[in-house]
């Protein structure tokens, strides 16, 4: 790109960043009218909604030597709202190649009719970096919504990675969120230095530890046909068949329609759809499900103390194992082991709560795949959103000095000592869930990284809006 394009460059996103207002680009109005000194869009704004860091937006409007790719730059055109001639414009000025022939039709428009004529099967379409551009009724009923998504971040590896409902609803997360980050990974090896993969990773890495640890295995692996089992809060078990479509009049798009493979399915979906529609102003009643978080791992790693912190914030029932079996061993005279009576009654006590929508911390070792589905199966039977979290030390040190000093909390408890701690039989996990190592977080810190995995922290059921 010559210096004279980079300054017509700069001239022109400045042009038409002061034409819109925030409302233009359904974001919130500011709170003092007037008070904005920047007409129209403020860069930050930009940037946020075609998913580019900010630094590298200002320079690009300051006329610097940096490098647009196509992708940045039809997600600007996007974000500011261009038409066909305009974003041909933007991309001659960026020295790329022209825009996709324009149709004389608004495209967003446009692809909001190709997903609706997929109905009833559920149908979205995404662009290069996975961002959602459009998506129907079905989807939106059937899989997630994109559109409660925060912006910026409406994107399938985001929801895949960082939205406990959905993982929940899915009975083989780990296989499919694994097959979706290796398709990501192809893509952004199709466009290195692209910043919006760069950006989409470093968040996703922060955000999730399972992303985080498969992506530093470089798994590569694109897509294949597929089926996906979902439980569904209203419809119950469905299975879904992916296809994927590439759009011939612009092939850094991507349409992915998903159809009930086989009878029961088909019909549990159209009851699903026949029913009456979300009321504007009020929750999906999957929203209002309650949740049931289980915090795991071997003892002393913390986890009564994150677990109780959580639950005093979030609002939720506290279930503790180890105060279940110590009454039980107080009432009856019994000795440790109790087996598996006391896991028993954590999962009556728990299922009690979800049946009256009450969301529920269950703090216990839950050291078995057995003991890990049965917690699985509760959420299912009740319609609950499920997190499940691992605490960890990886400090051996550490851990063992918390073991020798720990104070027991529960009257007539009896601790484990440092050698049965590791010598406890205790599974490695066969399914992604959320770890976290108190090793080099604080209980604070996991119990904020515990609240972002929830999804509508709704504490106790309450009434919908009138």
């Amino acid at each position: 790109m010559s210096a004279g394009n980079r300054g017509q460059l700069a001239d022109f996103l400045r042009s038409r960043r002061a034409r819109l207002t925030p409302a233009d680009v359904g974001l919130p109005g500011d709170s003092e009218p007037g008070r904005r000194r920047t007409p129209g869009l403020r860069r930050e704004e930009v940037a946020e909604l075609s998913g580019v860091g900010v630094t590298w937006y200002t320079w690009l409007e300051q006329g610097r030597n940096i490098t647009a790719s196509p992708q940045v730059v039809d997600a600007l055109a996007r974000a500011l709202r261009l038409s066909a001639d305009e974003h041909r414009h933007l991309r001659e000025l960026a020295g790329l190649a022209t825009a996709p022939a324009a149709s004389g039709d608004d495209p967003q428009a446009r692809l909001h009719r190709l997903v609706d004529a997929a109905t009833p099967n559920a149908a979205s379409v995404y662009d290069v970096h996975f961002d959602y551009l459009a998506w129907n009724e079905p989807y939106r009923r059937i899989r997630h919504d994109p559109a409660g998504l925060p912006a910026g971040r409406r994107n399938l590896l985001w929801m895949m990675f960082t939205d406990a409902d959905n993982r929940t609803r899915m009975t083989t997360w780990d296989r499919a969120a694994r097959a979706l980050l290796s398709q990501f990974r192809a893509a952004a090896g199709r466009h290195p230095g692209d910043p919006r993969f760069v950006e989409l990773t470093a968040a996703l890495t922060e955000a999730s530890p399972q992303f985080r640890d498969w992506w530093a295995q470089y798994p590569v692996r694109y897509f294949r046909p597929a089926r996906i089992r979902i439980r569904h809060p209203q419809a119950g078990r469905i299975t879904l068949e992916l296809f994927q479509l590439r759009l011939e009049d612009d092939p850094g798009l991507t349409m992915v329609t998903q159809v009930p493979a086989d009878p029961v399915s088909r019909d549990r979906v159209a009851a699903l759809l026949a029913g009456p529609p979300a009321v504007p102003g009020r929750r999906d009643p999957a929203a209002r499900a309650p949740v049931l978080v289980v915090v795991g791992g071997l003892p002393a790693t913390g986890k009564s103390t994150v677990a109780s912190a959580l639950a005093r914030q979030a609002g939720f029932t506290f279930v503790r194992v180890d105060r279940i079996e110590q009454a039980i061993i107080d009432s009856a005279g019994l000795r440790q082991p109790l087996g598996p009576v006391g896991y028993t009654v954590a999962y009556g006590v728990a299922a009690e709560q979800l049946g009256h929508g009450v969301s529920v911390v269950a703090e216990c070792v839950n050291p078995l795949g057995v003991t890990r589905d049965a917690w699985r199966d509760i959420a299912a039977g009740h319609g609950a959103r499920l997190v499940e979290v691992e605490l960890v030390c990886t400090d051996r040190a550490a851990h063992r000095e918390r073991a020798q000093t720990r104070e027991v909390d529960i009257r007539g408890l009896r601790l484990p000592d440092w050698e049965q701690i590791t010598s406890r039989e205790y599974e490695p996990w066969d399914r992604g869930h959320l770890v976290i190592d108190t090793a080099t977080r604080t209980p604070a810190e996991a119990v904020a990284t515990i609240l972002a995995a929830i999804p509508e922290r709704a504490g106790h059921v309450s009434a919908d809006p009138d």
